[in-house]
């Protein structure tokens, strides 16, 4: 069992967001370790081939990498890094303080920012309709910018003010919450 702080990294399913991701997310990792002796990490693997590439990445880091599980990692983390996603929503929801940071090939980040105009990527954003978890995206996305925003977030102390803001942000999503998903993902794109 791990005992401590425990970052949780959920990097998508795709093997181009492991290889893009996962270099951003260990360095950020080292930095966060370099600060916090009790730090460990825990990285979901969607599928055999991504826990082999995952773990030949790691290394001898003290992450440790799990297939599937994503929810029980989520569930067991500190603080949760994600690649946006759906696993942005479920992290919020399980009450665990949450950073949502993404890199894509450049060309398409242009082609969407130009078609899709909106303040917000993050379901738990776009929803609540205001940041509600910092969303890290493109240039934005750094090792510093992660470090700064995760580093807060390993206070474990019961007046965690996020861990309030997340009770809000479930009490406020409760019920139909792919309903109302869709809803502002059509808004937005209206």
């Amino acid at each position: 069992p791990v005992h401590g702080l425990i970052l949780g990294m959920l990097l998508g399913s795709r093997e181009s967001e492991v290889k893009r991701l996962l270099p951003l997310f260990l360095s950020a990792f080292d930095r966060l370790v370099a600060e916090e002796k009790d730090l460990a990490g825990v990285i979901p693997a969607a599928t055999s081939y991504l826990y082999e590439l995952i773990q030949s990445m790691v290394g001898s880091r003290p992450i440790r990498v799990v297939h599937g599980k994503s929810r029980e990692v989520i569930a067991a983390s500190t603080t949760v890094l994600v690649a946006s996603g759906t696993a942005a929503l479920e992290s919020v929801l399980t009450g665990r303080p949450t950073v949502a940071a993404y890199k894509m090939n450049p060309w398409t980040y242009r082609l969407v920012k130009n078609k899709v105009q909106t303040e917000f990527i993050t379901l738990p954003n776009l929803l609540a309709n205001r940041a509600l978890i910092p969303e890290l995206i493109q240039e934005k996305a750094s090792v510093d910018s992660i470090v700064n925003a995760i580093h807060p977030m390993l206070d474990e102390s019961p007046d965690n003010q996020f861990l309030t803001e997340a009770q809000k942000i479930y009490d406020s999503l409760a019920g139909d919450v792919s309903g109302r998903a869709a809803e502002a993902i059509l808004e937005q794109l209206s």
